[in-house]
Formats: C-alpha cells, sequence, structure tokens
C-alpha cells in the first residue's frame, strides 16, 4: 500500500502541474478527482492482475489512463492533454534519469550492477514477449544496449 500512495503523490503533483499548464483554474478540484480515481485503479483486482508481469510500469499507464479519462470529462482535447503530459513526463524523466546517471557515477560497481540488473530485466521481458534487447556494451563507466522490440512504445 505505501508503494501505491507514493506513486498517487508522484502522479498526482505531475496531474497538477499539467492542469496549471493547460490554465485550468480549478486545478485543485480536477487534483482531487485524480487522486481519488487514480487509487481506486491502483486497488482495482486488474491493477494487481497486471503488476504480476513486472516488466512494465503498470503505475505510470494506469495514471496516463486517468488524466485522459479526466481531460476528456473536463472538455480538454486528448490531443492537447496528451501533448502537455508527454512534456511533463520527459521533463519527469530526464530528472530522473540524470539523478540515476550520478548515482552510478559515484556507486562503486554501479555500471556493472546495472548491466547484470538488465541481463535479468532483459531474460523477463524476452520470455513475455513484451521486449527484445541485448547488452552491446558493460565497463566501469557505461552501459550501452540495442533495443529490438518494446510492446510499451
Amino acid at each position: 500500500m505505501e508503494k501505491k500512495v507514493k506513486w498517487m503523490t508522484q502522479y498526482s503533483k505531475l496531474f497538477a502541474k499539467a492542469m496549471k499548464k493547460i490554465g485550468r483554474s480549478d486545478y485543485k478540484k480536477l487534483e482531487n478527482l485524480f487522486r481519488n480515481r487514480y487509487m481506486d485503479s491502483l486497488c482495482s483486482d486488474e491493477f494487481e492482475e497486471y503488476k504480476k508481469y513486472g516488466t512494465m510500469p503498470i503505475e505510470k499507464v494506469y495514471a496516463a489512463i486517468t488524466y485522459a479519462k479526466i481531460c476528456l470529462e473536463a472538455g480538454i482535447s486528448l490531443e492537447e492533454a496528451m501533448r502537455i503530459w508527454q512534456d511533463i513526463m520527459h521533463v519527469n524523466e530526464s530528472k530522473i534519469h540524470q539523478l540515476i546517471c550520478k548515482y552510478l557515477d559515484s556507486s562503486k560497481n554501479g555500471y556493472k550492477k546495472l548491466a547484470n540488473n538488465l541481463e535479468n530485466e532483459a531474460r523477463k521481458s524476452k520470455a513475455d514477449g513484451s521486449r527484445n534487447f541485448e547488452l552491446l556494451e558493460r565497463s566501469d563507466d557505461k552501459v550501452e544496449l540495442k533495443v529490438t522490440r518494446c510492446a510499451y512504445r
């Protein structure tokens, strides 16, 4: 449950940013609606069923679905809503990537540990057919991979 509350808090903040960027003065009301519906989704049997695959961040998918539904109900075009969401998610993901790289650079054997995790992930995702990728290079300061199939992009 703790993870679900963390996801709800994280994605609610992103939702509020999106509503502000769209120019909605009722963004707080919509944010509360998002929080409630998103948490309902995270606690659903369907979420539990899909999360067992583990090769996709299903909480992110449910956040995008909840976001899109609320935007449509609020009269925001899906095109505009998704453009804003992608902009906000890209900025958020860029920050996360920067933090991960900073951690890897400062961690002893960080890139080797990452490569080992990626090899395990490659086996899992190949087995369920969701993604195919191979590690091209692994060293003390670099991990390079080639993605040949991704069902989520």
